[in-house]
């Protein structure tokens, strides 16, 4: 019995050290696997640029995905404008070793102690804003802070998620039924120094080789909800973010019936077939048309002056 009971409390204490390792781990990645030059790009980029706005929008995109993002981003960019927050795209690579999909998580570890702002949104170029006029701030009150049992502890969440779950799906604890975070849509808590060592946490995991390299900064981050169940939060909210047919963002992916995975197609065609995003997406592209032929006029002229010099 003695024997017994001494196995129990080596596994016991066992476990606690491995917590405490996997939750101290963000502090011994020296990051010698970051792109320098590029992280400095950054950290240049957040101390030049005028934040203003209490909450911010941070959108991630790599070049495979230029063909959909070149129409997703206007969009963002003026859903941004149109309801004061501050807007920040990362299309530079991060990291030298890994799938750009860690650029998500490393960029994050760089702006959420840096700016001002006190809750960040994550969205993906594979999403759009499908309520242009909507906000999206009311998800942190609704969705973010939702009590699931009495003595929930809402001010220990960090970080929140969409649930990826089946449409129509009734029970998000059945098995099968729901797969992890939607990161486009996920809103980190700026404010609170813990949600950087949690996004440390999450990156380290890049060294876990039995994620797959397609889905392994998903996986990471469900890995990292396992030992902070307080902290990262999911909710089903497919209705409103996640899916084709969400209302407020949608996202994306494969389409059996009729694109594949030709996400340009979809993404033009969600454009085309909403009118207040069609108009969007024609003001922007006069927008961008005069920014090009306003930066071509200073340069003919800083050339001509150069000359005449």
């Amino acid at each position: 019995m003695w024997v017994g009971r001494g196995i129990l409390a080596f596994c016991e204490l066992a476990f606690l050290i491995l917590d405490v390792c996997c939750w101290e781990e963000q502090f011994n990645d020296k990051l010698e696997d970051d792109d320098s030059h590029a992280v400095k790009r950054v950290r240049q980029t957040l101390k030049d640029k005028p934040w203003r706005s209490k909450n911010g929008v941070v959108l991630v995109s790599g070049p495979s995905e230029q063909q959909w993002s070149q129409l997703s981003i206007p969009i963002w960019r003026a859903y941004c404008e149109h309801h004061g927050f501050d807007f920040f795209v990362q299309s530079e690579k991060l990291n030298v070793d890994y799938h750009f999909d860690w650029s998500i998580p490393r960029v994050l570890m760089e702006i959420l102690p840096r700016v001002r702002w006190k809750y960040v949104l994550l969205v993906l170029p594979s999403s759009l804003p499908a309520k242009f006029n909507q906000s999206w701030e009311y998800v942190i009150k609704t969705h973010m802070r939702f009590k699931r049992y009495r003595n929930d502890d809402l001010n220990a969440r960090r970080i929140f998620c969409p649930w990826d779950c089946e449409p129509g799906n009734t029970d998000t604890y059945s098995d099968g039924a729901c797969y992890g975070p939607v990161l486009s849509g996920c809103i980190f808590w700026a404010k609170k120094p813990k949600t950087t060592k949690l996004v440390k946490s999450w990156y380290y995991k890049r060294h876990q080789d039995y994620f797959a390299v397609e889905q392994a900064v998903k996986q990471a981050l469900h890995k990292t909800k396992e030992r902070n169940y307080d902290e990262v939060f999911y909710k089903d909210i497919s209705r409103e973010i996640g899916w084709p047919n969400s209302t407020l963002f949608a996202s994306f992916s494969y389409d059996a019936k009729k694109h594949g995975w030709n996400l340009r197609d979809q993404i033009y065609e969600y454009i085309k077939n909403k009118e207040e995003l069609a108009e969007v997406a024609n003001r922007q592209h006069i927008k961008e048309e005069m920014a090009e032929a306003i930066a071509a006029a200073e340069a003919a002229r800083r050339q001509r002056k150069g000359s005449e010099l």
